[in-house]
């Protein structure tokens, strides 16, 4: 098994954050229009009630869930760059690949932000709305953290496969 990371595990990470926002804003739509349906047919019963406004108020925690997952991923960016044993010339290449995961980023914050106007439900995720928003910014600061993970290992370090091993 491999464990290395690679220099374009930058790339999946704005298309991962993407698929997870886009994840939880739709479960957080549906719940919104499928909870006051089962509050009316539901003849007042005081169970089902507060069983859906319990539903309602946990899907706030989406929001965060979001945020979490963002950093879960750069966390293991971070940590699989110390198994990447490279040399200081390929720093330029690495730039590249940070260059293009931006691009890459660009279009699926417009169309998360395309998507969540026509939801109208930019209100109620904050942390999302600006990650998705900013996305581009996030990858490149993403990409930066990276690069001083993959080049600021001592020599020592990178001689034996990384600070674990």
């Amino acid at each position: 098994m491999n464990k290395k990371g690679s220099m374009f595990d930058l790339l999946v990470i704005p298309v991962f954050i993407f698929i997870a926002a886009i994840m939880f804003i739709f479960g957080f739509y549906l719940n919104a229009e499928v909870q006051p349906r089962i509050v009316n047919e539901s003849n007042n019963d005081a169970f089902v009630n507060a069983t859906a406004t319990n539903i309602i108020s946990s899907t706030n925690i989406y929001d965060y869930v979001v945020f979490g997952y963002a950093m879960g991923l750069l966390l293991a960016l971070i940590l699989t760059m110390f198994y990447i044993n490279t040399h200081p010339a390929f720093f330029w290449v690495f730039f590249l690949v940070i260059m293009v995961a931006t691009v890459i980023a660009v279009p699926l914050s417009n169309s998360y932000t395309s998507f969540e106007s026509q939801l109208g439900v930019a209100s109620s995720f904050g942390v999302t709305h600006t990650i998705m928003d900013k996305l581009p910014i996030w990858t490149f600061l993403f990409g930066c953290a990276a690069a001083v993970s993959l080049y600021a290992k001592s020599r020592y370090a990178s001689m034996r496969g990384g600070f674990f091993g």
